[in-house]
């Protein structure tokens, strides 16, 4: 269908106008907002501040929707049919995906002691491979001492598949993460649990978090010696040349290290990860000089609230290809080898 003329025109300030809205309205409910004089108007949340530009979305049509549809979030349909904004919307999951959780469970050095949460309901099948783990035991060893998961399991390396995310599917942070259990196990002897759920395929409806703190709780009730708890990511938008480093002749996709606090969330033990954070990245910094870019704390928890050996490594970034994040995973299974061995 082609529009032509004054349709064409309409179309066009109505989309510009909606996207401009959109792009205003903060990440918190409530805004103040200015009006066309300059005065200041009364509080008005994204949805007032959208019906005041489109009346047509003042319709109830616009704001309700099957239960597939996320009610009340004009910038997730916009997200799917207009590339760049999926990148704000992750940016929002991710700034949101912390907010405080009613929780009751003790976390102590030797032994996890979990207890449901039921304000984190998770349903498997929202989930593809909930519950699924790949063992990787070496002769002799009977149970896993690492856990490993990808809470963006979609998340992969632009310089290889040519984009961001494979949507469903298991992208390179997932190959980063085998190829870190994969020499844990077949040349240090570490037995690492990997799991091979994909915490993020509906990520604009259902937070991964939530997805992969199931995942976590699982392995830890299911194999309560493990010692460290790893969740593989990339970062996003970072120049190559910040984000890759020769390490023996090869180029190595730098680290970075992220760090929850109690600033959202009940974590009393969160220094005890920052702790063991900033000396896994002293280690690794002293066997491969520049492969860590710095550890970096953030108010939400990121699951490590679950374990004081829990820590969220980012591999690269967008900018960097899977061998190199796959190669790094390789360095840096020695000094997490060194750290359970201890």
């Amino acid at each position: 269908m082609r529009f032509k003329g004054r349709t064409a025109g309409w179309l066009a300030l109505g989309l510009t106008t909606l996207l401009a809205a959109w792009w205003n309205i903060p990440t918190r409910a409530q805004v103040e907002a200015v009006d066309k004089v300059g005065q200041i108007a009364p509080k008005m949340d994204a949805r007032q501040m959208l019906q005041r530009e489109l009346p047509l979305l003042g319709t109830e049509m616009m704001w309700t929707s099957p239960e597939w549809l996320p009610v009340g979030k004009p910038q997730v349909y916009l997200a799917q049919g207009i590339p760049f904004l999926r990148v704000m919307a992750e940016e929002e999951e991710w700034n949101d995906s912390d907010k405080p959780v009613a929780r009751t469970d003790r976390v102590v050095d030797s032994v996890y002691q979990p207890q449901a949460d039921p304000h984190e309901e998770v349903k498997p099948e929202q989930v593809p491979g909930l519950g699924q783990f790949r063992l990787w035991l070496p002769a002799g060893q009977k149970v896993p001492l690492v856990g490993i998961y990808n809470t963006h399991t979609s998340e992969t390396y632009r310089l290889t598949d040519k984009t961001d995310k494979v949507p469903g599917e298991k992208g390179g942070v997932f190959a980063a993460a085998s190829a870190l259990a994969e020499e844990l196990s077949s040349r240090y002897g570490i037995g690492v649990v990997q799991s091979q759920a994909i915490h993020d395929e509906n990520w604009l409806l259902h937070n991964p978090y939530a997805n992969s703190a199931v995942t976590a709780r699982q392995m830890l009730e299911k194999y309560p010696d493990l010692q460290l708890l790893i969740d593989i990511h990339r970062d996003a938008e970072v120049p190559r040349e910040n984000s890759v480093v020769k390490i023996q002749g090869r180029e190595a996709a730098r680290i970075m290290l992220v760090v929850g606090t109690n600033s959202r969330g009940n974590h009393p033990s969160w220094q005890k990860n920052l702790a063991f954070a900033q000396q896994l990245a002293k280690q690794i910094e002293q066997q491969y000089p520049g492969l860590v870019r710095k550890v970096m704390t953030k108010p939400g928890r990121y699951n490590q609230h679950l374990h004081p050996r829990a820590v969220l490594i980012e591999i690269g970034s967008t900018s960097n290809s899977t061998a190199e994040a796959e190669y790094t995973a390789r360095l840096l299974a020695k000094m997490v080898a060194d750290v359970v061995k201890k």
